[in-house]
Protein backbone atom coordinates (compact mmCIF):
# COMPACT_ATOMS: atom_id res chain seq x y z
CA UNK A 1 0.00 0.00 0.00
CA UNK A 2 1.08 3.62 -0.55
CA UNK A 3 0.04 6.82 1.19
CA UNK A 4 0.90 10.45 0.50
CA UNK A 5 1.59 12.93 3.29
CA UNK A 6 1.71 16.65 2.50
CA UNK A 7 3.83 19.01 4.57
CA UNK A 8 2.42 22.53 4.56
CA UNK A 9 3.99 25.75 5.75
CA UNK A 10 2.51 29.19 6.12
CA UNK A 11 3.65 31.76 3.57
CA UNK A 12 5.01 34.73 5.49
CA UNK A 13 3.81 37.26 2.91
CA UNK A 14 0.29 36.02 2.13
CA UNK A 15 -0.44 34.10 5.32
CA UNK A 16 -1.70 31.17 3.24
CA UNK A 17 -0.77 27.54 3.79
CA UNK A 18 1.28 26.17 0.89
CA UNK A 19 2.71 22.71 0.14
CA UNK A 20 6.37 22.53 1.09
CA UNK A 21 6.96 18.84 0.31
CA UNK A 22 5.18 15.56 -0.31
CA UNK A 23 6.10 12.32 1.48
CA UNK A 24 5.41 8.92 0.01
CA UNK A 25 4.74 6.32 2.68
CA UNK A 26 5.09 2.67 1.73
CA UNK A 27 4.36 -0.47 3.68
CA UNK A 28 5.76 -3.81 2.52
CA UNK A 29 6.25 -7.04 4.45
CA UNK A 30 5.39 -5.27 7.68
CA UNK A 31 8.06 -2.59 7.16
CA UNK A 32 7.02 1.01 6.58
CA UNK A 33 9.15 3.73 5.04
CA UNK A 34 8.63 7.37 4.17
CA UNK A 35 10.47 9.40 1.53
CA UNK A 36 10.21 13.01 0.47
CA UNK A 37 9.37 13.57 -3.20
CA UNK A 38 12.12 16.20 -3.36
CA UNK A 39 14.70 13.53 -2.43
CA UNK A 40 13.43 11.28 -5.20
CA UNK A 41 13.55 14.18 -7.65
CA UNK A 42 17.15 14.95 -6.63
CA UNK A 43 18.10 11.32 -7.21
CA UNK A 44 16.36 11.12 -10.61
CA UNK A 45 18.05 14.39 -11.66
CA UNK A 46 21.42 12.93 -10.65
CA UNK A 47 20.71 9.83 -12.76
CA UNK A 48 20.08 12.01 -15.82
CA UNK A 49 23.29 13.97 -15.16
CA UNK A 50 25.18 10.69 -14.80
CA UNK A 51 23.95 9.44 -18.20
CA UNK A 52 24.90 12.72 -19.88
CA UNK A 53 28.36 12.72 -18.29
CA UNK A 54 29.18 9.10 -19.11
CA UNK A 55 27.65 9.39 -22.58
CA UNK A 56 29.83 12.40 -23.43
CA UNK A 57 32.94 10.85 -21.89
CA UNK A 58 33.63 14.04 -19.94
CA UNK A 59 36.36 13.03 -17.49
CA UNK A 60 35.77 15.93 -15.11
CA UNK A 61 32.00 15.32 -14.94
CA UNK A 62 32.44 11.57 -14.47
CA UNK A 63 34.82 12.10 -11.57
CA UNK A 64 32.64 14.86 -10.06
CA UNK A 65 29.64 12.53 -9.87
CA UNK A 66 31.49 9.63 -8.23
CA UNK A 67 32.04 9.13 -4.51
CA UNK A 68 35.64 9.63 -3.27
CA UNK A 69 36.76 6.00 -3.58
CA UNK A 70 35.15 5.37 -6.97
CA UNK A 71 36.27 8.78 -8.26
CA UNK A 72 39.89 8.18 -7.26
CA UNK A 73 39.82 4.81 -9.02
CA UNK A 74 38.33 6.23 -12.23
CA UNK A 75 40.76 9.14 -12.11
CA UNK A 76 43.71 6.73 -12.05
CA UNK A 77 42.70 5.22 -15.42
CA UNK A 78 44.36 6.47 -18.62
CA UNK A 79 42.00 8.62 -20.70
CA UNK A 80 41.44 6.00 -23.42
CA UNK A 81 40.54 3.30 -20.86
CA UNK A 82 38.08 5.56 -19.03
CA UNK A 83 36.28 6.60 -22.22
CA UNK A 84 35.96 3.01 -23.42
CA UNK A 85 34.78 1.83 -20.00
CA UNK A 86 32.06 4.51 -20.02
CA UNK A 87 30.85 3.41 -23.47
CA UNK A 88 30.78 -0.22 -22.38
CA UNK A 89 28.80 0.64 -19.25
CA UNK A 90 25.99 2.70 -20.79
CA UNK A 91 26.07 1.70 -24.47
CA UNK A 92 23.09 -0.65 -24.21
CA UNK A 93 20.60 1.59 -22.43
CA UNK A 94 17.00 2.03 -23.56
CA UNK A 95 15.31 5.22 -24.76
CA UNK A 96 15.78 8.30 -22.57
CA UNK A 97 12.03 8.43 -21.82
CA UNK A 98 12.23 5.24 -19.75
CA UNK A 99 11.72 6.06 -16.09
CA UNK A 100 14.28 4.81 -13.57
CA UNK A 101 13.16 2.58 -10.68
CA UNK A 102 14.66 3.73 -7.39
CA UNK A 103 15.05 2.13 -3.98
CA UNK A 104 16.22 4.50 -1.23
CA UNK A 105 17.48 4.17 2.31
CA UNK A 106 18.91 6.80 4.64
CA UNK A 107 22.14 7.47 2.72
CA UNK A 108 22.22 4.82 -0.02
CA UNK A 109 20.10 4.22 -3.09
CA UNK A 110 19.81 1.70 -5.90
CA UNK A 111 18.50 2.79 -9.29
CA UNK A 112 17.57 0.41 -12.11
CA UNK A 113 17.47 1.59 -15.72
CA UNK A 114 16.03 -0.77 -18.36
CA UNK A 115 18.24 -1.40 -21.38
CA UNK A 116 17.73 -2.95 -24.80
CA UNK A 117 18.95 -6.37 -23.66
CA UNK A 118 18.91 -6.08 -19.88
CA UNK A 119 19.26 -3.35 -17.30
CA UNK A 120 21.77 -1.04 -15.64
CA UNK A 121 21.94 -0.99 -11.85
CA UNK A 122 23.49 2.14 -10.30
CA UNK A 123 24.53 2.32 -6.65
CA UNK A 124 24.48 5.75 -5.01
CA UNK A 125 25.81 7.06 -1.70
CA UNK A 126 24.61 10.30 -0.15
CA UNK A 127 27.47 12.51 1.04
CA UNK A 128 26.77 16.03 2.34
CA UNK A 129 23.29 16.05 0.76
CA UNK A 130 24.66 15.00 -2.66
CA UNK A 131 23.94 11.70 -4.37
CA UNK A 132 27.23 10.26 -5.69
CA UNK A 133 27.83 7.06 -7.67
CA UNK A 134 29.63 4.29 -5.78
CA UNK A 135 29.35 1.56 -8.44
CA UNK A 136 27.25 0.33 -11.33
CA UNK A 137 26.53 -2.98 -12.99
CA UNK A 138 25.21 -3.98 -16.40
CA UNK A 139 22.98 -7.05 -16.54
CA UNK A 140 22.74 -8.15 -20.16
CA UNK A 141 21.54 -11.19 -22.07
CA UNK A 142 24.65 -10.73 -24.21
CA UNK A 143 27.66 -12.18 -22.37
CA UNK A 144 30.07 -9.69 -23.94
CA UNK A 145 28.06 -6.75 -22.55
CA UNK A 146 27.59 -8.12 -19.03
CA UNK A 147 29.53 -6.26 -16.32
CA UNK A 148 28.99 -7.45 -12.77
CA UNK A 149 30.78 -4.41 -11.31
CA UNK A 150 32.25 -1.42 -13.13
CA UNK A 151 34.27 -0.68 -9.99
CA UNK A 152 35.92 -4.12 -10.13
CA UNK A 153 36.44 -3.80 -13.88
CA UNK A 154 38.12 -0.41 -13.41
CA UNK A 155 40.41 -1.96 -10.77
CA UNK A 156 41.43 -4.66 -13.27
CA UNK A 157 41.99 -2.06 -16.01
CA UNK A 158 44.18 0.07 -13.76
CA UNK A 159 46.41 -2.89 -12.82
CA UNK A 160 46.62 -4.11 -16.42
CA UNK A 161 47.47 -0.64 -17.79
CA UNK A 162 50.17 -0.10 -15.15
CA UNK A 163 51.59 -3.58 -15.82
CA UNK A 164 51.81 -3.13 -19.59
CA UNK A 165 53.22 0.38 -19.34
CA UNK A 166 55.90 -0.48 -16.76
CA UNK A 167 56.73 -3.70 -18.62
CA UNK A 168 57.30 -1.87 -21.92
CA UNK A 169 59.47 0.79 -20.24
CA UNK A 170 61.38 -1.71 -18.11
CA UNK A 171 60.24 -0.05 -14.88
CA UNK A 172 60.49 -3.02 -12.52
CA UNK A 173 59.87 -0.93 -9.40
CA UNK A 174 56.39 -0.01 -10.63
CA UNK A 175 55.86 -3.46 -12.16
CA UNK A 176 56.29 -4.97 -8.70
CA UNK A 177 53.30 -3.00 -7.33
CA UNK A 178 50.78 -4.71 -9.65
CA UNK A 179 52.29 -8.21 -9.75
CA UNK A 180 51.99 -11.21 -7.46
CA UNK A 181 55.14 -11.63 -5.37
CA UNK A 182 56.08 -15.11 -6.65
CA UNK A 183 55.59 -14.14 -10.32
CA UNK A 184 57.66 -10.99 -9.93
CA UNK A 185 60.54 -12.44 -7.91
CA UNK A 186 60.85 -15.72 -9.82
CA UNK A 187 60.20 -14.49 -13.36
CA UNK A 188 60.14 -10.74 -13.95
CA UNK A 189 62.75 -9.37 -11.57
CA UNK A 190 65.72 -11.38 -12.94
CA UNK A 191 64.53 -11.23 -16.56
CA UNK A 192 65.52 -9.02 -19.47
CA UNK A 193 61.98 -7.87 -20.28
CA UNK A 194 62.79 -6.70 -23.80
CA UNK A 195 63.40 -10.31 -24.90
CA UNK A 196 59.62 -10.94 -24.94
CA UNK A 197 57.46 -8.19 -26.41
CA UNK A 198 53.98 -7.46 -25.04
CA UNK A 199 51.43 -4.86 -26.23
CA UNK A 200 51.81 -1.43 -24.66
CA UNK A 201 49.02 -0.03 -22.53
CA UNK A 202 48.04 2.43 -25.31
CA UNK A 203 47.88 -0.40 -27.88
CA UNK A 204 45.66 -2.45 -25.57
CA UNK A 205 43.21 0.38 -24.82
CA UNK A 206 41.17 0.00 -28.01
CA UNK A 207 40.95 -3.81 -28.17
CA UNK A 208 41.01 -5.13 -24.60
CA UNK A 209 38.42 -7.55 -23.24
CA UNK A 210 37.90 -8.25 -19.54
CA UNK A 211 36.30 -11.32 -17.95
CA UNK A 212 35.47 -11.00 -14.26
CA UNK A 213 35.31 -14.29 -12.38
CA UNK A 214 34.99 -15.20 -8.72
CA UNK A 215 38.39 -14.44 -7.23
CA UNK A 216 40.21 -13.64 -10.47
CA UNK A 217 39.97 -11.83 -13.80
CA UNK A 218 41.37 -12.13 -17.31
CA UNK A 219 42.51 -9.12 -19.32
CA UNK A 220 42.92 -10.03 -23.00
CA UNK A 221 44.43 -8.16 -25.93
CA UNK A 222 44.41 -9.38 -29.54
CA UNK A 223 47.22 -8.41 -31.90
CA UNK A 224 47.63 -9.35 -35.57
CA UNK A 225 48.99 -12.82 -34.82
CA UNK A 226 48.68 -13.35 -31.07
CA UNK A 227 46.26 -13.19 -28.16
CA UNK A 228 47.86 -11.97 -24.96
CA UNK A 229 46.10 -12.78 -21.68
CA UNK A 230 46.96 -11.26 -18.32
CA UNK A 231 45.69 -13.46 -15.48
CA UNK A 232 44.95 -11.40 -12.36
CA UNK A 233 44.14 -12.62 -8.86
CA UNK A 234 41.71 -10.73 -6.63
CA UNK A 235 43.32 -9.72 -3.33
CA UNK A 236 40.84 -8.77 -0.62
CA UNK A 237 41.57 -5.81 1.64
CA UNK A 238 42.62 -6.44 5.21
CA UNK A 239 39.59 -4.50 6.46
CA UNK A 240 36.60 -2.56 5.12
CA UNK A 241 38.75 0.55 4.66
CA UNK A 242 41.28 -1.22 2.42
CA UNK A 243 40.40 -1.42 -1.27
CA UNK A 244 40.36 -4.68 -3.22
CA UNK A 245 43.35 -5.21 -5.53
CA UNK A 246 43.88 -7.23 -8.70
CA UNK A 247 47.48 -8.38 -9.21
CA UNK A 248 48.94 -10.03 -12.32
CA UNK A 249 49.79 -13.68 -11.64
CA UNK A 250 51.05 -14.65 -15.10
CA UNK A 251 50.83 -13.78 -18.79
CA UNK A 252 49.92 -16.28 -21.50
CA UNK A 253 50.58 -15.73 -25.20
CA UNK A 254 48.45 -17.70 -27.70
CA UNK A 255 49.22 -17.98 -31.41
CA UNK A 256 46.08 -17.09 -33.38
CA UNK A 257 47.02 -19.22 -36.41
CA UNK A 258 48.56 -22.07 -34.42
CA UNK A 259 48.20 -24.23 -31.35
CA UNK A 260 51.18 -22.92 -29.45
CA UNK A 261 50.66 -21.49 -25.97
CA UNK A 262 53.48 -19.75 -24.12
CA UNK A 263 53.53 -18.61 -20.51
CA UNK A 264 55.72 -15.63 -19.73
CA UNK A 265 56.99 -17.29 -16.54
CA UNK A 266 58.14 -20.35 -18.53
CA UNK A 267 59.69 -18.23 -21.28
CA UNK A 268 61.82 -16.25 -18.84
CA UNK A 269 62.76 -19.41 -16.95
CA UNK A 270 63.99 -21.02 -20.19
CA UNK A 271 65.93 -17.85 -21.06
CA UNK A 272 67.55 -17.87 -17.62
CA UNK A 273 68.44 -21.55 -17.97
CA UNK A 274 70.09 -20.96 -21.34
CA UNK A 275 72.15 -18.08 -19.91
CA UNK A 276 73.27 -20.13 -16.91
CA UNK A 277 74.11 -23.09 -19.14
CA UNK A 278 76.12 -20.90 -21.52
CA UNK A 279 78.00 -19.33 -18.60
CA UNK A 280 78.78 -22.75 -17.12
CA UNK A 281 80.10 -23.91 -20.50
CA UNK A 282 82.32 -20.85 -20.93
CA UNK A 283 83.74 -21.31 -17.42
CA UNK A 284 84.20 -25.08 -17.95
CA UNK A 285 82.06 -25.85 -14.88
CA UNK A 286 81.37 -29.45 -15.79
CA UNK A 287 79.37 -30.24 -12.66
CA UNK A 288 76.88 -27.42 -13.37
CA UNK A 289 76.62 -28.44 -17.04
CA UNK A 290 75.80 -32.01 -16.01
CA UNK A 291 73.14 -30.88 -13.52
CA UNK A 292 71.40 -28.82 -16.22
CA UNK A 293 71.44 -31.54 -18.88
CA UNK A 294 69.06 -34.38 -19.61
CA UNK A 295 70.13 -37.89 -18.51
CA UNK A 296 70.99 -38.94 -22.10
CA UNK A 297 72.98 -35.82 -22.87
CA UNK A 298 74.68 -35.94 -19.48
CA UNK A 299 75.83 -39.51 -20.16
Amino acid sequence: SRRLRYRLVRDEKTGKWVVDDVYIKKQKNGISSSRAVTELMDLVTTVREFIDAWDSGSRSDMLRMADPEFGTLLGSLPEAYLIRLAKQAIGDRAESKVRPVAQMDEDVALVKLPGKSGQMIISFTKIRDRWLISDLAVESRKDKDHISSVKQMATVLRSAAVFLNSYSTGDKKTLKTVTMKSFFENSLEPAILSTVQLPTDSQAASTYQVKLQSGFADFMVATDDELVKLSLLRIEGEDSNTAVKYLVDDVTIYEIDGNQEKRLSALFLSHAMVELYAEALSLRELQTVRMMSTPDFRQ
